[in-house]
């Protein structure tokens, strides 16, 4: 993951301009952003909060919505025209977020803002993802004002070095935020070192490590994110990890 390392400083942020020194590193293919907040949200004068993601709606959605287990089963996804446009996750749609259930074509406020319903995820595997809600990126940057991407996923080119390529990033990050080796205000980190993470802190047996691996290689190597979201995001992501294999 790549992210600033916990001080929480306005300058340590993740942002546009981040992604496109990514983007140019030799040997990466695809550099997916996604925003995320905790936002008011309101369905038949039901006020909840709940998290809200600001998806991409080019090609490069597919490297979040692999590396999130993102897919909508009813309804459609999100299209570049798409504004003011919500998908809502598996149990929002079951009345486990509103005392309503949540159909396709119905309205939401969010943020004080009315959204159609236009799709419904598959079950991601742990309630905080499944209670979420996606709108598209541009919007979400409008709609809470922000300049800062929670994650950067990363998708190498096929039979590249991911280590070398996590490397590269580093290097040309550190040049253009103009920091020292050894002085980072972000860090990199590939699937394989954050596997290795869950193993230590978790205690995941080694053949769902494996297995987890191999999906990975789907994605690509190095995933970046906001240091501020690390710890909720890996906790949900290992729930729905241990759930997914009982």
């Amino acid at each position: 993951s790549f992210g600033p390392p916990g001080s929480g400083f306005a300058s340590e942020k993740l942002t546009d301009d981040d992604a496109k020194i990514i983007e140019r590193v030799k040997g990466v293919d695809m550099v997916g952003k996604l925003i995320t907040k905790s936002s008011k949200t309101e369905f038949h004068n039901d006020v909840r909060y709940t998290f809200v993601s600001g998806m991409p709606t080019d090609k490069t959605r597919r490297v979040i919505e692999e590396m999130q287990s993102f897919e909508v089963v009813q309804g459609r996804n999100l299209k570049s025209s798409d504004n003011y446009k919500v998908v809502v996750g598996e149990l929002v749609s079951k009345g486990e977020l509103y005392d309503k259930e949540v159909r396709l074509r119905d309205r939401i406020t969010i943020k004080d803002k009315e959204f159609k319903v236009i799709g419904i995820m598959g079950p991601i595997g742990n309630p905080i993802d499944d209670k979420s809600m996606i709108i598209p990126y541009d919007t979400a940057k409008d709609l809470f004002d922000m300049d800062e991407i929670t994650i950067i996923i990363v998708q190498t080119m096929e039979g590249v070095d991911i280590n070398q390529v996590a490397e590269s990033i580093k290097k040309d990050l550190r040049r253009y935020r103009n920091v020292d080796e050894g002085e980072e205000d972000f860090k990199v980190t590939t699937f394989e070192q954050l596997m290795t993470s869950f193993q230590t802190i978790f205690g995941i047996v080694q053949a769902v490590i494996i297995g987890i691996a191999a999906i990975s290689l789907l994605v690509g190597g190095v995933g970046i994110t906001n240091s501020m979201y690390t710890s909720v995001l890996e906790r949900t992501r290992d729930i729905g990890i241990m759930k997914a294999v009982g």
